[in-house]
C-alpha cells in the first residue's frame, strides 16, 4: 500500500470517526433538549389542570367537565392523557375509556407506565388542601419521533457533505504528495552514474529533510567511488613497474646459458616478488584504511602494546640491516600521549615509520622513540633530506630523487591517513644543529 493511500484512509476513518462522535453528542443534547421542553409543558398542563379541578364537583355529570391547555401550543388528544382524581383515588375524569391513566397513591413527580402495552411519560401532582391529584400523561413515541426528525434534518446534509469532504480530503492529499512523486520520477530517470545533488529549493519543509538526507548519501557514494577509482589507479600505476621487470626477468633466466647467469636472473626475480609482496600489502592496508573509519572502534590506547606490536613486525629487517631501536619512556609510561582511537591501526602507523627508517637508512642505523606526554618522535640516523622534499613526504608515489632502495611512497601516505583519523599532527624536521637525520614527530592537534 502507498503511503499517499495510507494517508488517504487514515484521514478518511478519522473523518468517520469525527462524524460518529458529533452525531452521538448532537443525539445526547437533543434528546436533552427535547425531554427538558416535553417535561415543562406536562408540569405547566399538570399546574393549570390543578388549578381547575379544584372547582370540579364530584357529583357534576364528568362529561360537562373541560380540562385546559397548556398554553404552550395544541396537542392531539392521542398524544396527551389527563387524569384527575380525589384525594381517595375518586376519579374525575372518565375511566372507562381506551388508555385511562391508573391512580397511584402517593403518587408525585415522573414515572413511566405502560398503558395498552405502549410506554407513557406520566407526571402526578397533587393538592391536598383542595384534595384533588392530577396525572398527565405523554405517549414516549412522541418524543422519539421528534428526535429522529430533528436529527434527520442535521444528518441529511451531513451525509451529502460526507462524499464531498472525503473528496476534499483525496484532492488535497494528492497535491499534498505531488512533489514525492516527482521526486521518484527524477531518482527513476537518473542514469547510474549520475549522483549529482537534488535541488529542495521550493519542496515542503517536511520533504527538504528526506532529499538533504539523499544528497549526504550520494556525496557518500561519490567518496567511496572517487576512493575505488583511486584505489584501482593506485594499484595500476604501481603494479605495472614490476611486472614488467618480472617479465624481463623470467625472460633473462630463460636465456641464461650458464648457472651463473640463472642464478643472477633467479635472484633479481626473488627481489622483485618481495617487492611486489609488500607493494600489494600495502595497497591492502592503505584501503582497509581509507574503508575503516576510526570512530566505529575506539578505546584507550596502550603505547607500550602499540609499539611493542611494531618493534615485532620490523624485527627481521632489523636484523637484515643490523640496525638497533631503543625506546625511551619517561618515569610513567603508562600515563604517556593520552589517546583514544584504534590500537591495530597505530601499530601500523609505527610498524610503516620504523620499516621506512631502517629500509632508507644506512646499515647499523641507530632510531630512537621516544615518548612523552605530549608527543611520539622517531629520530633517524640517516642522510637527511632537504626541506622541499620533507613537504611533500606522505604524498602518494612521492620519494626522493635518486634513492635506490625500493618503495612505492605508499607507506607515509597510510601513515598520514592514520594519523589524521586520530587528530594527530605528523611533521618530518631535520634534528638541530645537524645534516643527517630524520626526525618524525607526532602530537595531537590541540596540543
Amino acid at each position: 500500500m502507498t503511503l499517499q493511500r495510507r494517508v488517504l484512509l487514515w484521514l478518511t476513518a478519522v473523518t468517520l470517526g469525527i462524524w460518529l462522535i458529533a452525531l452521538s453528542v448532537s443525539y445526547y443534547f437533543a434528546s436533552y433538549e427535547i425531554n427538558e421542553l416535553y417535561d415543562t409543558q406536562q408540569i405547566r398542563l399538570a399546574q393549570q389542570t390543578l388549578i381547575s379541578a379544584a372547582h370540579i364537583d364530584a357529583a357534576q355529570p364528568i362529561d360537562d367537565v373541560r380540562i385546559p391547555s397548556s398554553g404552550s401550543g395544541n396537542y392531539a388528544p392521542e398524544d396527551l392523557l389527563v387524569g384527575v382524581w380525589t384525594g381517595k383515588g375518586f376519579p374525575l375524569t372518565p375511566t372507562d375509556v381506551e388508555g385511562s391513566i391508573a391512580y397511584q397513591a402517593q403518587a408525585q413527580g415522573f414515572e413511566v407506565q405502560q398503558i395498552n402495552g405502549t410506554d407513557w411519560r406520566i407526571y402526578f401532582l397533587s393538592d391536598p388542601d383542595h384534595d384533588r391529584v392530577v396525572a398527565v400523561g405523554q405517549l414516549m413515541e412522541e418524543r422519539t419521533e421528534v428526535l429522529i426528525q430533528l436529527l434527520g434534518a442535521y444528518m441529511v446534509p451531513w451525509v451529502l457533505s460526507l462524499p464531498i469532504t472525503i473528496a476534499g480530503i483525496a484532492f488535497a492529499v494528492n497535491r499534498a504528495f505531488r512533489p514525492l512523486r516527482q521526486l521518484s520520477a527524477d531518482i527513476k530517470d537518473r542514469n547510474a552514474a549520475d549522483l549529482h545533488e537534488i535541488p529542495t529549493e521550493g519542496v515542503p519543509a517536511d520533504v527538504a529533510p528526506l532529499i538533504d538526507s539523499m544528497n549526504s548519501l550520494f556525496g557518500r557514494i561519490t567518496n567511496t567511488l572517487n576512493q575505488e577509482r583511486r584505489r584501482t589507479a593506485d594499484a595500476s600505476h604501481e603494479l605495472r613497474s614490476p611486472i614488467a621487470a618480472l617479465q624481463a626477468q623470467w625472460d633473462a633466466w630463460n636465456l641464461a646459458r650458464d648457472e651463473p647467469g640463472k642464478a643472477r636472473a633467479s635472484a633479481q626475480i626473488s627481489t622483485t616478488i618481495a617487492r611486489l609482496t609488500r607493494m600489494v600489502g600495502q595497497l591492502l592496508s592503505l584501503s582497509a584504511v581509507e574503508g575503516d573509519p576510526v570512530k566505529h572502534a575506539l578505546e584507550p590506547i596502550r603505547w607500550p602494546v602499540v609499539i611493542e606490536n611494531a618493534l615485532s613486525d620490523v624485527l627481521p629487517l632489523m636484523e637484515r640491516r643490523h640496525g638497533d631501536i631503543e625506546v625511551i619512556w619517561p618515569d610513567k609510561p603508562e600515563h604517556v600521549l593520552p589517546l583514544r582511537g584504534n590500537a591495530a591501526l597505530l601499530s601500523m602507523m609505527i610498524r610503516n615509520l620504523l620499516d621506512n627508517a631502517l629500509r632508507y637508512g644506512p646499515d647499523r642505523n641507530l632510531i630512537t622513540v621516544r615518548v612523552t606526554d605530549t608527543e611520539l618522535t622517531i629520530t633517524d640516523q640517516g642522510p637527511g633530506m632537504p626541506e622541499m622534499v620533507l613537504s611533500r613526504l606522505g604524498e602518494r608515489f612521492v620519494r626522493p630523487v635518486g634513492q635506490q632502495a625500493s618503495g612505492s611512497g605508499i607507506g607515509l601516505s597510510i601513515v598520514l591517513r592514520i594519523a589524521r583519523m586520530h587528530d594527530l599532527n605528523l611533521a618530518f624536521e631535520v634534528p638541530a644543529n645537524s645534516t643527517t637525520g630524520t626526525v618524525v614527530r607526532l602530537r595531537p592537534k590541540q596540543a
